[in-house]
């Protein structure tokens, strides 16, 4: 997902998923940005990985013949290759960001990390999910309160669980998919009703989208200000469209 609004170019990724290492890199190549922004907390070290290309290649080798063997004792094929796209996804989680960082040196463009510090975003994930946890607090004695929770009953508990149960399947079978995509334009097109059921959970959206975004998108209007060629942003695919709305009403576009 490539968005361009005057001279911000934003790359909109699924983590760890390799057609959209590749788009990073020839984005950054054709692009040419003075700026490389990336969906990373400003305490990120920024080391990049020595031969990023031989490091995936080994995790995928490695991957593989361990999926090999399984499959060798008894699993069945088609559950061995969901499990290897999966895993495999996830153990090149972030590489989207080493690549970025990697392109960026190589046309001597300036690299910056924009997103929240991750101890903040989990205090602030904890505090809304606590949030919907209790009701109005009881005073045990003055100056000490105590929220009481709402308990579900036995059957509610048995639903979520069952709940729970049919969406981690669903998780499973979404990601396997994603991960064993190979073209970037057909991922795209995939990624959209994943992107809205992740809107219906107020927490998710609230902490870990919509914040971030309003966040991020302070961070891109500073760069915009102290730069003069194009900023180039790094960002999971949940939020190219949110940070595309905030910066359109700022700089007073419609698009």
């Amino acid at each position: 997902m490539l968005v361009i609004i005057e001279r911000l170019v934003i790359v909109g990724v699924v983590h760890g998923q390799q057609s959209c290492i590749d788009e990073v890199r020839r984005a950054i190549e054709e692009q040419r940005p003075e700026v490389v922004a990336i969906e990373l907390p400003p305490n990120f070290p920024g080391s990049t990985v020595g031969e990023i290309d031989d490091a995936m290649q080994r995790i995928s080798s490695n991957y593989r013949t361990f999926f090999n063997t399984v499959k060798s004792i008894g699993l069945p094929g088609k559950y061995a290759d969901k499990l290897e796209d999966l895993a495999l996804g996830l153990a090149l989680q972030g590489f989207e960001f080493l690549a970025a960082i990697e392109s960026a040196k190589n046309i001597g463009a300036r690299v910056e990390f924009i997103d929240m510090k991750r101890d903040k975003i989990f205090r602030e994930f904890m505090a809304e999910t606590m949030a919907n946890l209790f009701e109005k607090p009881v005073e045990l004695f003055p100056g000490f309160s105590l929220p009481p929770v709402r308990l579900p009953g036995f059957s509610t508990i048995s639903q979520i669980i069952a709940s729970t149960l049919g969406e981690w399947r669903d998780m499973f079978n979404m990601l396997s998919t994603i991960y064993a995509q190979k073209d970037y334009k057909v991922l795209l097109r995939m990624i959209e009703p994943y992107l809205k059921k992740m809107d219906e959970n107020p927490v998710l959206r609230d902490v870990l989208v919509e914040h971030r975004n309003r966040f991020m998108a302070e961070k891109l209007l500073d760069l915009l200000k102290s730069s003069t060629g194009k900023v180039l942003l790094v960002t999971g695919f949940g939020h190219v469209d949110g940070i595309k709305q905030i910066l359109n009403e700022q700089l007073g576009n419609h698009a």
